[in-house]
């Protein structure tokens, strides 16, 4: 967490995929995919979220920006948007999720 407080928090997440065998480490660099993101969630209701994704070797990267809502505990809704290219199957598209916690 970058920021945390009984109320709400700001949580920043960088993550890199590499491939460990048959590259050298010149080209497992350059052909890791690279995610990351920011939240910012308030009363564990609603959250605003940011991200990337960039995947070098599937020639794959987009921005997502997106909201999430938690009205109870158990049961909670996010919504995205998919910002990119026109060339890419998911540009302008609105991911949305239902998540139930059981």
């Amino acid at each position: 967490y970058l920021m945390k407080s009984a109320k709400s928090h700001f949580l920043l997440t960088l993550e890199a995929d590499l491939q460990l065998i048959g590259l050298n480490t010149k080209d497992m660099l350059t052909e890791s995919t690279r995610k990351g993101g920011v939240e910012f969630l308030y009363e564990d209701l609603f959250a605003i979220r940011g991200g990337f994704y960039n995947d070098q070797l599937g020639r794959v990267s987009f921005l997502t920006v997106g909201v999430g809502f938690r009205p109870i505990q158990q049961i909670g809704l996010d919504i995205a948007y998919v910002i990119d290219d026109e060339d890419q199957p998911l540009s302008g598209t609105f991911p949305i999720s239902l998540n139930v916690r059981l």
